[in-house]
């Protein structure tokens, strides 16, 4: 049984989870998420659908509206507003998330900004680093949170796919 004292992966030993395809490979053998987190799952995965554009599997939040921002740094203003404010992605008009930035919306968490944190997620005044929220929201382990961060950003089938081997949740 995993707890939250395990180490996290490497992308070196995630490796080995992938065929060349970039599916999990069928001989994975983990743990299903309870059932309890199944309509979070299903959720997700129907708000992704929902919404393609703006699912990119490659960062939990992006956007470039926000990222310039950071870099004109010769914008005092802007500056100004980053060192001062706390920025949530969901208020920019581009942002795109990966499926855990997708969980952690639908589950009522803002993705913020901070000067002093970096990214982390917001809930009732809290934050928490996204990796562990994440985690919470999602019913997931240790190992399960580590592959699905570095499944690739491939057709919604393959990842629906991949899901399924990762969760054992069957998605429509």
């Amino acid at each position: 049984m995993e707890t939250d004292q395990e180490e996290r992966l490497t992308f070196e030993d995630l490796a080995e989870f992938y065929t060349a395809s970039g599916k999990l490979q069928k001989s994975l053998v983990l743990p299903p998420v309870a059932e309890e987190f199944h309509d979070i799952h299903r959720l997700t995965m129907k708000a992704i659908e929902a919404d393609l554009e703006r699912w990119d599997q490659s960062d939990w939040a992006y956007s470039k509206e926000l990222l310039g921002l950071f870099l004109d740094i010769n914008d005092e203003d802007a500056l100004a507003k980053i060192q001062a404010e706390e920025m949530d992605y969901q208020n920019f008009c581009d942002t795109t998330y990966c499926y855990a930035g997708f969980a952690l919306l639908a589950a009522g968490y803002a993705i913020r900004y901070t000067s002093d944190a970096g990214t982390v997620a917001v809930l009732d005044g809290e934050s928490v680093e996204l990796h562990d929220a994440t985690k919470k929201v999602l019913g997931l382990t240790e190992t399960q949170a580590c592959i699905l961060y570095e499944f690739p950003h491939g057709d919604l089938a393959t990842f629906k796919e991949n899901m399924t081997k990762l969760t054992g949740i069957t998605f429509d």
